[in-house]
């Protein structure tokens, strides 16, 4: 695991050069390189997805290149680390912050001519590790800026051909009723949506927005969740106790919606365990009732979510975390809702999971900022005839559009037709 800083300044070893180079298929392609702010992580949900959906092909991938400190912060599977790069502006590191000050130093990488610095930096990593190739495959997942201005300035010396997969959008702000880009950055990513091969997005809503701002059609694609094995807790808990468990990180655009929840419980009889990595438990959710659980492997969430009465998806009402309300479904949706026991929404109406799910009847919804409705939830999620309706109908939308199996078809698919294309010119849609 390395720098760039740290990186020899020629073309990398014989080793990864000669290297297959991606994960093959039956059509012999492959891919070059994977571009992202975040990496390929078990900490947060960006890389469970990925690893969920691509699995061993990951494997193939000889180089994995982030341009932000978010890792490094939250840094790659062990199996990856040593193929992935991390080119981080002296700017975003914390020694800076520390003598500049958060705001200075933001403000200066901010600028134009530092982020086409990074840009380029960047793009030269990627150009140097990859050799003298004639055409870089890769798959590009844009968290900020960075990692589409440098898959942009890689473009103008280098022919590549790519797949973008937005799982968040951070340059996105509602204002006045609308989503607005920042100036500059608004036309090159346009551009870099258009110009892509495959463009996946992580929600309907996100699909509709890029549709009416940028002409660009897009395909969904899930964290998935495993399909049923025939497990599910009809019947609450026998002591009179409803348990409800939250399994994840306590990331802002969260923590509000947990907090508004945990203190609409009835602590005589309601109880939510916390599962995260974070030690303590903010000053919000040291209520009665709620007990912070520690962190949990990835490999046992879905059997403890068995142990709860419920499984909970909370969302923040505040309009600063609106962007990623509005247009982002967590990774864990899909786990929650194949997890065998109920699963209870808690977020604004405007909430991109509220809006997919509210529907299908397979979750428990919760909108209002005063939680009014809860009460009687909770006492209907004592019925096992109300439970057995809403996990039949769980069961029925992960098999249909959230299992592993559906979201590795349109993955697959995506990537044939990569290589298909390879030989054909690239024609941008127009705007």
């Amino acid at each position: 695991m390395r720098d760039a800083s740290e990186a020899p300044s020629g073309v990398m070893d014989s080793g990864m050069a000669h290297s297959p180079g991606g994960f093959e298929m039956g059509n012999g392609g492959h891919l070059d390189f994977f571009l992202s702010e975040m990496s390929v992580s078990d900490l947060h949900g960006g890389g469970l997805t990925l690893q969920r959906i691509l699995g061993e092909e990951l494997d193939s991938i000889p180089l994995f290149v982030h341009p932000h400190r978010f890792a490094r912060e939250l840094p790659p599977a062990a199996r990856l680390r040593a193929r992935s790069e991390f080119v981080v502006s002296w700017l975003q590191k914390r020694s800076t912050a520390r003598w500049m000050g958060c705001r200075p130093s933001y403000w200066l990488f901010n600028r134009e001519f530092m982020r086409a610095r990074q840009a380029r930096r960047t793009a030269g990593v990627i150009g140097k590790r990859l050799g003298a190739r004639e055409l870089l495959r890769g798959l590009v997942c844009p968290q900020d800026q960075d990692a589409v201005r440098a898959l942009e300035r890689l473009k103008s010396v280098r022919r590549v051909k790519y797949i973008t997969w937005m799982m968040d959008d951070y340059m996105a702000r509602p204002v006045e009723g609308r989503w607005v880009y920042p100036r500059i950055f608004r036309e090159l990513f346009g551009k870099h949506l258009r110009e892509a091969d495959s463009v996946f997005v992580i929600s309907p809503v996100m699909a509709e927005l890029y549709e009416r701002e940028f002409r660009v059609k897009s395909t969904v694609l899930f964290g998935p969740g495993e399909e049923f094995a025939g497990r599910a807790r009809e019947a609450a808990s026998e002591d009179g106790v409803l348990k409800i468990g939250y399994f994840g990180r306590l990331w802002e655009w969260q923590l509000n919606g947990l907090a508004r929840f945990a203190q609409a419980l009835d602590s005589s009889w309601q109880r939510l365990d916390i599962y995260t990595p974070e030690e303590e438990a903010p000053g919000a959710l040291q209520l009665p009732g709620v007990a912070m659980k520690g962190f949990l492997p990835k490999e046992a969430v879905q059997r403890t979510m068995l142990d709860y009465d419920a499984v909970l998806l909370p969302l923040s009402f505040d309009e600063k975390d609106r962007n990623l309300v509005e247009l982002n479904i967590a990774t864990k949706m899909s786990e929650c809702l194949a997890s065998g026991t109920v699963t209870v929404v808690c977020g604004p109406s405007y909430a991109a999971m509220v809006r997919f799910l509210e529907p299908t009847g397979a979750a428990c919804v919760l909108t209002g900022e005063s939680l009014a409705s809860w009460p009687s939830i909770a006492s209907r999620l004592r019925e096992a005839t109300f439970r057995r309706r809403v996990l039949d109908s769980a069961r029925r939308l992960v098999e249909a559009e959230l299992s592993s199996g559906v979201m590795r078809r349109r993955w697959r698919y995506a990537v044939k037709k990569l290589m298909e294309s390879e030989r054909l010119p690239h024609t941008p849609v127009a705007v």
